[in-house]
């Protein structure tokens, strides 16, 4: 869960790096769908880290 906080500071960054302002919903939205991209990565890079420390 994201909170308020957080909201208000990833509509600030939004605003600075597009010049757009965006609503509470579609800040949600987005923030949550980085959120799940950065959970993949994450969780990509630790196995490829495990299957590097197993190959040596």
């Amino acid at each position: 869960m994201i909170s308020k906080e957080q909201l208000d500071k990833f509509k600030l960054i939004y605003k600075k790096e597009f010049n757009k302002e965006i609503s509470d919903q579609e800040a949600l939205e987005q923030a949550t769908k980085l959120l799940n991209l950065m959970e993949i990565v994450y969780k990509s890079f630790l196995e490829n880290e495990v299957e590097l420390k197993n190959y040596k």
